[in-house]
């Protein structure tokens, strides 16, 4: 793993997801240990797909981590990394995952359906590199979610990134907002 990747992708999970409370369920997974943070090197996406796939000899044997999966080499745009993702579904699919797992996109491009590239709700699934949270479905079911809570996570989340000053989201988000110098 890079030092230098591993050392930003830290951070931002700490800074970005943890203390901006982006995800409210992350603090207590990430105290624990249950995150998991895992890179590929791979520039070619067929080696980083097989990288991906031996992730999930770990989650067979421990179940309660979950891992975030990132590509600390391989320049892949926000659609190439969707098109990965759903070739990773496939692949789960064919040995019979699909349904034990979802998979998350993080991007420092990523952008929400129908929304603006410049709309600050975007910033939750901005992240430093191209990454993927692998999360046990049955993790999820634990929260009991209903869709009106997760509306309500979506809209403090905004209400908050909205919030943000320039110098604040420079801090949090240089991959976005790089510091005019």
């Amino acid at each position: 793993m890079n030092k230098k990747s591993s050392l930003l992708v830290e951070s931002w999970i700490k800074k970005n997801i943890i203390d901006l409370n982006l995800c409210p369920f992350a603090r207590d997974s990430y105290a624990k240990g249950h995150v998991l943070i895992k890179s590929t090197t791979a520039v070619e996406l067929e080696k980083a797909q097989k990288d991906f796939l031996n992730l999930f000899l770990i989650l067979q044997k421990n179940s309660e981590v979950n891992i975030l999966f990132y590509f600390s080499k391989a320049r892949l745009s926000f659609y190439s990394l969707l098109d990965f993702i759903a070739e990773s579904e496939a692949n789960l699919d064919k040995i019979q995952l699909g349904d034990s797992y979802k998979l998350i996109a993080f991007h420092p491009e990523f952008r929400f359906k129908n929304t603006k590239k410049e709309n600050r709700l975007n910033l939750v699934n901005s992240s430093p590199y191209p990454a993927i949270h692998i999360l046990p479905t049955y993790l999820l079911d634990r929260f009991h979610l209903s869709i009106a809570e997760a509306k309500a996570i979506n809209l403090q989340n905004e209400k908050k990134l909205k919030s943000l000053s320039i110098k604040e989201l420079e801090f949090y988000y240089p991959w976005v907002y790089p510091r005019a110098t």
